[in-house]
């Protein structure tokens, strides 16, 4: 599957923001996504990650499915991170 993505901020180490210009997904007509990861604190940062689609007519009738798909997706990323951080502060 071939993709091109469209990267309109790139401020390295702190935000990366782009959409799909070109795409061939079965469930959305477009999609995008922000990046933004700022300071919280001498030690923290907080990571903010939107996403956005604009789905099919075949996105909007698998809606529930691609909702519990995408939760899953944010949780297990979410994890992985948190997994990370545990190592980063032993």
């Amino acid at each position: 599957m071939a993709n091109d993505a469209y990267f309109f901020a790139w401020e390295e180490g702190r935000r990366h923001s782009f959409y799909f210009s070109r795409a061939r997904f079965p469930l959305f007509v477009s999609a995008g996504e922000d990046y933004l990861v700022e300071p919280d604190g001498p030690d923290h940062c907080r990571f903010t990650w939107r996403v956005g689609i604009t789905p099919t007519v075949m996105g909007r009738a698998g809606a529930p499915l691609s909702k519990r798909l995408f939760r899953s997706y944010f949780r297990d990323t979410g994890r992985y991170f948190d997994a990370a951080q545990s190592l980063h502060t032993r």
